[in-house]
């Protein structure tokens, strides 16, 4: 690489070499700057705003057995999110259900997404990890933003 500066510097002698290193050290700069501003928290949080409403109507389509498939409707297609719009229903009874939206699916056995659950055995354990510490938290009633 410094034999590249050095060919680049020696073929180019009307090249403003302080400009160059100026720029390369804005550049630098912006991205730290950007790294630091930028977070997968602020991200997330983001993203729950941004499609809230579509989750809560996902929510109501699955309470009242209207969504087929387990597959979101082109009309209701989450925006800014990492994942690919899947999520995973667990309908206990015909009142309790917990659906977890995904946001990153991860490597090997992490994964992330915003809950959703009625049902208050998922609920007392969704809220002990909250209390416990962790990753976890809770956004508001029956939500929750989980990492795994």
């Amino acid at each position: 690489m410094l034999t590249f500066i050095v060919l680049i510097f020696n073929f180019k002698p009307k090249w403003n070499r302080k400009l160059f290193f100026l720029n390369i050290g804005i550049g630098i700069s912006a991205i730290i700057v950007y790294s630091h501003i930028v977070t997968k928290e602020k991200i997330y949080k983001l993203d729950w705003y941004v499609n809230k409403e579509k989750r809560e109507k996902i929510v109501e389509l699955t309470k009242n057995g209207k969504l087929e498939n387990q597959k979101i409707p082109d009309s209701l297609k989450l925006s800014l999110n990492c994942s690919p719009n899947e999520f995973r229903i667990q309908k206990k009874t015909d009142s309790t259900i917990t659906i977890l939206f995904y946001t990153d699916f991860g490597l090997n056995d992490h994964y992330s997404g915003f809950v959703y659950s009625n049902d208050p055995l998922d609920l007392k354990q969704l809220n002990e990890n909250v209390l416990n510490g962790g990753n976890d938290n809770k956004i508001t009633e029956n939500w929750f933003e989980l990492n795994e």
